[in-house]
Protein backbone atom coordinates (compact mmCIF):
# COMPACT_ATOMS: atom_id res chain seq x y z
CA UNK A 1 0.00 0.00 0.00
CA UNK A 2 1.18 3.24 -1.12
CA UNK A 3 -0.14 7.09 0.78
CA UNK A 4 1.22 10.23 -1.82
CA UNK A 5 1.54 11.98 1.36
CA UNK A 6 5.25 11.98 0.49
CA UNK A 7 7.47 13.09 -1.84
CA UNK A 8 6.29 10.42 -4.84
CA UNK A 9 2.93 10.42 -7.22
CA UNK A 10 0.81 7.78 -7.79
CA UNK A 11 2.36 6.35 -10.63
CA UNK A 12 5.57 6.25 -9.16
CA UNK A 13 3.90 4.53 -5.99
CA UNK A 14 2.65 1.87 -8.64
CA UNK A 15 5.71 1.64 -10.49
CA UNK A 16 8.06 0.74 -7.24
CA UNK A 17 5.00 -2.06 -6.75
CA UNK A 18 2.67 -0.54 -4.51
CA UNK A 19 -0.49 -2.82 -5.43
CA UNK A 20 -2.82 0.12 -4.10
CA UNK A 21 -2.02 3.70 -4.00
CA UNK A 22 -4.14 6.01 -1.42
CA UNK A 23 -3.97 9.51 -2.08
CA UNK A 24 -4.11 10.11 1.88
CA UNK A 25 -4.31 8.51 5.09
CA UNK A 26 -8.05 8.90 5.92
CA UNK A 27 -8.82 6.50 2.69
CA UNK A 28 -7.18 3.50 5.11
CA UNK A 29 -9.49 2.22 6.65
CA UNK A 30 -12.21 1.77 4.18
CA UNK A 31 -9.60 0.17 2.15
CA UNK A 32 -8.83 -2.06 4.80
CA UNK A 33 -12.09 -2.65 5.50
CA UNK A 34 -13.08 -3.90 1.99
CA UNK A 35 -9.59 -5.65 1.93
CA UNK A 36 -10.48 -8.00 5.03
Amino acid sequence: VGVTTGPYGAAELAEAGADVVLTDLTEFPAWLAAFA
